[in-house]
C-alpha cells in the first residue's frame, strides 16, 4: 500500500463518502474510551522497545 496512492484516492472521495469514515472513528474512538478509560497514548508510548547504543569499537573509551 503506497501512501500518496492512498492519499489521491482520499481527497478524491466526496465529502458524504469522507464523512462516513470519520464517523465510524468517532465511534471507533468512543467505544475504546469506554473500554478503556484510563488508556493514554502518553503512558503507553514509552512502552515500545528501548533503542540500544553502538558500542565503541575502541575499548580503553577514547
Amino acid at each position: 500500500m503506497d501512501t500518496t496512492t492512498e492519499s489521491i484516492k482520499w481527497h478524491a472521495l466526496g465529502r458524504e463518502e469522507q464523512a462516513k469514515y470519520y464517523e465510524l472513528a468517532r465511534r471507533e474512538r468512543q467505544l475504546h474510551m469506554q473500554l478503556y478509560p484510563d488508556w493514554s497514548s502518553r503512558t503507553n508510548a514509552s512502552r515500545g522497545k528501548k533503542r540500544k547504543r553502538k558500542q565503541d569499537s575502541n575499548p580503553d573509551g577514547g
